[in-house]
């Protein structure tokens, strides 16, 4: 009994020995082998079936777009575009002037020496010598009508000359004038004046300076303050561009050349 295997079929007859065989589990206890051998053949071909149909009904959907290689493109350097404000920028009053006095030649007064005032002794018609001898002062040279120093020599006054530099505009008498005034002037600029942009807001001052020549043109445009932002740079092409001429300055009527300084405070955002 020890040599049984309870998969075999003797196994199955000397468990059902003297048992009723017909009942139906003797025969399940013999096809059992069978049975399970089919079972897992079933199995394995279910899930071979229901995974073919996926496949199957894949096929026929939609394939999913492969995207190319994207090209690497080359670095691309952005110039900051400028746009003109649409706010104009308050301009600080400039100061009657902030250049460096000049001096102005002023005339000398030159005071002639005295002289002696005593008339001299002039001989009368009768103490006059019957002679051919000319009238006059022997000897004499005529009447200077210039004053003298004394010593002979003949002073005569230093002609005004006027000052050829440019002058400020406190030595003169009339002053330099913009067509539409001074406020005119200020308009232009800040109409003109074009700001970097920033992340911040920072409020900077330039200060430039030039000239009105006697024709009236800005000439001499220099930046006596710079900020950066490269604003030195804007502030010359700004004055630059304005061509509408000035009225010059006057002293005693005559035309001047005048300096100017001008401060421009600039809001950039």
């Amino acid at each position: 009994m020890s040599n049984l295997s309870i998969f075999e079929k003797k196994w199955i007859d000397l468990v059902f020995e003297g048992k009723n065989k017909a009942y139906g589990a003797y025969q399940l206890r013999q096809e059992s082998t069978k049975t399970t051998v089919l079972a897992f053949i079933s199995g394995i071909s279910f899930i071979v079936v229901v995974s073919g149909i996926g496949l199957f009904l894949s096929s026929f959907g939609a394939k999913p777009k492969m995207n190319p290689d994207i090209p690497v493109l080359d670095s691309i350097v952005i110039t900051p575009y400028h746009r003109d404000p649409e706010i104009v920028k308050p301009l600080v009053q400039p100061p009657a002037s902030s250049a460096p006095d000049v001096d102005v030649p002023k005339n000398k007064n030159f005071v002639a020496a005295p002289t002696d005032q005593s008339e001299p002794d002039v001989p009368t018609t009768s103490e006059l010598p019957t002679t051919n001898t000319p009238t006059g002062i022997p000897g004499g040279t005529g009447v200077n009508p210039n004053p003298s120093n004394g010593g002979g020599t003949t002073i005569l006054p230093e002609p005004t000359l006027p000052p050829t530099g440019p002058i400020v505009p406190a030595a003169l008498d009339e002053q330099p004038d913009f067509p539409g005034g001074i406020d005119r002037f200020r308009k232009q600029v800040g109409e003109k004046f074009n700001t970097p942009e920033l992340d911040e807001i920072v409020v900077v001052s330039v200060i430039v300076s030039f000239v009105i020549e006697k024709d009236g043109t800005m000439t001499d445009i220099k930046v006596l303050k710079n900020p950066g932002y490269d604003l030195d740079k804007e502030a010359i092409r700004v004055l630059k561009s304005i061509k509408t001429k000035w009225k010059p300055g006057k002293i005693k009527g005559q035309l001047m050349r005048t300096q100017y300084t001008l401060p421009i405070k600039v809001q950039l955002n």
